[in-house]
């Protein structure tokens, strides 16, 4: 589950796709990992007043991946006034 809080002065607008990379140590770069075929996300949005705070839960079975130990950042894109919005956080799987 992920949290996001707007604590801008404008409302702002969010969709369910994210995106999950895990990062290659070895290569020194993050990795896009793919979904499963014939996979995809809803394409509805919600409104994020100023101020206010929403959820979501990323599910990891959409994704085209076993998920080994490591470095990951998940990836949701947003829109405040028509401009986007890059939001990332970071996380590691340990088992």
């Amino acid at each position: 589950m992920f949290r996001i809080l707007n604590n801008s002065d404008t409302f702002i607008t969010i969709g369910r796709e994210y995106v999950l990379e895990k990062y290659d140590k070895k290569r020194e770069e993050w990795l896009h990992i793919p979904l499963k075929a014939n996979i995809g996300f809803q394409a509805d949005g919600m409104i994020i007043d100023s101020g206010s705070e929403t959820s979501f839960f990323a599910s990891f079975d959409t994704f085209n991946y076993n998920f080994p130990k490591g470095d990951y950042r998940i990836i949701k894109v947003l829109s405040s006034e028509g401009d986007g919005i890059l939001l990332y956080d970071d996380f590691k799987i340990d088992k």
